[in-house]
């Protein structure tokens, strides 16, 4: 049987090239406007995931969190949030109260979504059957095994504790063995005893920032050659140039890539330096 998802849109979600997205992997999709009788739809059709929108920042004091509790807490089913508030304290709130996963995009990506609405599957039923891509006489489990990165050794260098956290989770289901540092002193540090094979790094930290632990990498005979790729605010065209200058491979703006993309970017810089 496929999996039921339930949207529960507002009047400003993008929700039916989703509904074609996630139909076209076979799952079984209902949309319903968010509002009276929600409580009944879900009972009803009983789905295996709910997709909220809380698009335009409306995720202010955890309102739609707050307001589905109940659902969470009697039905047990799962909660993806979509949504583009850039609030860091609000995103906290939504895992707090339950969510599964919080996708954080301005603009509406649909295939992101339905990549995430896989993943999330692919990581809760090992038994699953994958239905696309002449995959039909595999498993989630077997999938997941040949695209697993190895345990490859990525070092984060983050002091944002949630952007921190979320980065972390994602790189681990994509099978990346991850080191965090909050600082560069503590990077700097595990750059030596960890050896990794690729380093995330954001530019503005306590004590040293990031350019000047990216200089001590590239100075380092033994760690010159380990791809950095740049995570920061900071778009100004003189700081981009400053980081791909300085040795970085890549310099992400971390306002204008979501996580998956930025796993992405990791993926085709790994693949550029022939890590394996």
């Amino acid at each position: 049987m496929n999996e039921k998802v339930l949207i529960i849109k507002d009047s400003e979600g993008c929700s039916e090239s989703l509904k074609t997205g996630l139909e076209n992997e076979n799952y079984d999709v209902i949309v319903f406007e968010d509002g009276e009788g929600v409580m009944k739809v879900i009972r009803e059709y009983k789905p295996q995931l709910i997709i909220l929108f809380a698009l335009y920042n409306k995720l202010t004091e955890y309102y739609i969190i707050k307001e589905k509790r109940e659902m969470l807490d009697e039905e047990s089913i799962p909660l993806m949030i979509v949504t583009n508030t850039d609030r860091g304290s609000e995103i906290e709130g939504v895992f707090h109260f339950g969510a599964v996963n919080c996708i954080l995009k301005g603009d509406f990506n649909a295939k992101e979504i339905v990549n995430n609405v896989n993943e999330y599957f692919m990581s809760h039923n090992t038994d699953k059957t994958m239905p696309k891509n002449n995959m039909e006489n595999k498993t989630i489990k077997e999938i997941g095994e040949e695209v697993k990165n190895k345990g490859l050794r990525v070092l984060l260098v983050e002091d944002d504790e949630f952007l921190r956290d979320i980065c972390k989770r994602k790189l681990e289901i994509e099978g990346f063995n991850v080191s965090v540092a909050v600082d560069g002193a503590q990077a700097l540090k595990k750059v030596e005893e960890e050896d990794p094979q690729m380093i995330l790094l954001d530019v503005i930290l306590p004590g040293l920032d990031g350019f000047e632990i990216l200089k001590a990498v590239k100075a380092n005979p033994a760690r010159a050659k380990t791809p950095v790729i740049m995570l920061t605010n900071l778009g100004q065209t003189s700081e981009v140039e400053k980081g791909l200058s300085l040795g970085a491979d890549e310099y992400i703006v971390k306002a204008h890539f979501t996580i998956g993309e930025i796993i992405e970017k990791i993926k085709t810089v790994m693949k550029r330096k022939n890590i394996k």
